[in-house]
């Protein structure tokens, strides 16, 4: 008969504000929050399940340890599991519960699934190496993650946020910042993006949704890229894909001047933009926007209405 037991380890440490902090668990989630104190408290929770008796079980447990490693201003934790508790039968996970300096040069390896943050203020570096997923949240400072395979989600989070991926899904949702994401292989989405958005995939489609961006910059090798975006009066926006199209929604009323050029494809605009051979001007025409596509079509729509546009009963013209 399968039973679970549990143990509860809890951990103080004094961290000068120098040091570099790496913590690897390759085992669970890790939650991270911050506090006023000049302190790291972290709590192993640590959980076996199986056809086990509670005093085996106990004796596994607590050969679970947080292994703690010094190197001059750098430390490493990492939670150690040993080879012969993980066997087919035996289930085992390990969940930390971390509590930081909100300055802390944090470094975090999970490998596996989620770390969860409340405005965390420093550099928070992740590496997820398996075809999993980890969810990063409420993050405000640095963040570089970088994956294999990984799905890789960040919500509500703030800073300069660096993503590199060889292959799985990128999604963004209401992230503010300085947003730089290489990708390889996988589809990237963006919901609710403010700031600087430089933006590089050789394969996968890009969907953008809510943009208030000051700088976008998007290649793409081979995708379809579509936005949903406001430009502002000083925006600076670049979009080319060498083989895909480039579908694009912007308010009747902005200020920008669209230019666009496709090689091997056709350019669609609905009703009442204003279009004079490759360019459409709207407002005033402070904000800059370049579309280019070598392969694909290009369609240019409205992205909502306001009082005096008209909406209903359009039809796309083809250029």
């Amino acid at each position: 008969m399968s039973k679970s037991y549990s143990e509860i380890t809890e951990r103080m440490q004094l961290i000068p504000k120098e040091n570099r902090i790496i913590i690897r668990n390759l085992h669970g989630g890790i939650n991270l929050k911050t506090w006023s104190l000049k302190e790291i408290k972290i709590t192993m929770k640590k959980r076996i399940s199986g056809e086990i008796s509670e005093r085996e079980a106990e004796s596994r447990l607590r050969r679970i340890e947080l292994k703690d490693e010094k190197r001059e201003d750098l430390r490493i934790m990492e939670v150690a599991v040993p080879l012969f508790i993980l066997t087919p039968e035996i289930k085992v996970r390990v969940d930390l519960d971390i509590v930081a300096p909100p300055y802390l040069n944090l470094e975090i390896d999970t490998g596996t699934q989620k770390l969860n943050g409340t405005k965390l203020e420093g550099n928070i570096s992740i590496s997820v190496r398996e075809k999993l997923s980890t969810y990063v949240r409420n993050i405000k400072g640095n963040i570089s993650v970088f994956s294999d395979s990984a799905d890789i989600i960040i919500e509500n989070s703030e800073g300069k946020i660096f993503l590199e991926s060889s292959s799985g899904s990128l999604t963004l949702r209401k992230v503010t910042g300085e947003i730089n994401i290489q990708s390889s292989s996988g589809n990237l989405t963006i919901d609710g993006g403010k700031g600087i958005l430089l933006l590089k995939t050789k394969s996968g489609n890009i969907t953008l949704n809510d943009i208030e961006a000051l700088i976008l910059e998007i290649d793409s090798t081979s995708g379809n890229i579509s936005m949903d975006m406001r430009p502002i009066e000083e925006g600076n926006y670049r979009i080319e894909t060498l083989s895909g199209s480039i579908r694009i929604k912007l308010p009747f009323r902005s200020s920008c001047i669209v230019k666009f050029e496709t090689k091997c494809g056709k350019i669609f605009s609905e009703p009442l933009f204003n279009i004079e051979e490759d360019t459409i001007k709207l407002g005033t025409g402070e904000g800059k926007m370049r579309l280019r596509t070598s392969s694909g079509d290009i369609y240019i729509l409205h992205g909502f209405t306001g009082e005096g546009d008209v909406s209903s009963d359009r039809q796309d013209s083809e250029i």
